[in-house]
């Protein structure tokens, strides 16, 4: 199952017995759910900076040149 910031946040908050975030309300949280939301950013943070080697940490293209022709920015 793939988990969103939102789900791996309401985790957290179910361990610690605290009210779940929805959609609607997760931008307006406050106090606990706040301190939750930024361990979970950190959390993944630090898995992004110093596990190199997982796959999902990193994107792989392939593009081809052609001479004369002028690249164009990502849609990202």
């Amino acid at each position: 199952m793939a988990y969103t910031y939102l789900d791996i946040t309401n985790e957290v908050l179910a361990r610690m017995n605290e009210v779940a975030l929805t959609a609607s309300n997760f931008t307006a949280a406050r106090g606990f759910q706040v301190q939750c939301q930024n361990a979970v950013n950190d959390a993944i943070n630090y898995i992004n900076q110093r596990e190199f080697g997982w796959p999902f940490t990193h994107a792989t293209e392939t593009q081809t040149l052609v001479v004369g022709l002028q690249l164009q920015k990502p849609y990202w």
